[in-house]
């Protein structure tokens, strides 16, 4: 999925990228969706906030979920692992130049490091297990 939204103050998703983990029972084929959550931990404007953070997220599955179409209900909820369809995208927030960003999986590893640029472009990798992106300004 390739577009560009922009929101109300500036911020733009572009190059989206699914990536279904093999047994999802709901590959993500052309209902795909994505969630952005960008926002400020202290109460102030992304342009001035100390800490923000930034999550892209799809969906995921039990291992051996199944529902009945035709009954509207869970046959079984499956279980663990859990099936994580990972989002890799461009974020375009200018308002965010300068902050220094972590991107950490479940267990609170941090998977890589940076700082926004001038261009106040974040890439989130669809080939790394990212749950949270972590901002704060120097």
């Amino acid at each position: 999925m390739n577009f560009s939204r922009a929101t109300g103050n500036g911020v733009e998703l572009r190059q989206v990228i699914h990536r279904d983990p093999e047994g999802t029972p709901f590959p993500s084929g052309a209902e795909r969706f994505t969630s952005l959550t960008l926002a400020s931990e202290d109460g102030k404007p992304l342009a001035e906030c100390k800490q923000a953070v930034l999550a892209l997220v799809s969906s995921s599955f039990n291992t051996g979920l199944k529902i009945s179409r035709e009954k509207n209900k869970v046959v079984s909820w499956g279980k663990e692992p859990v099936l994580v369809t990972r989002v890799g995208a461009t974020i375009v927030a200018p308002c965010l130049q300068g902050l220094r960003w972590k991107m950490i999986d479940f267990n609170e590893k941090v998977l890589a490091e940076g700082t926004v640029g001038a261009d106040g472009l974040i890439r989130v990798p669809v080939n790394k297990a990212v749950w949270l992106t972590e901002l704060n300004r120097p």
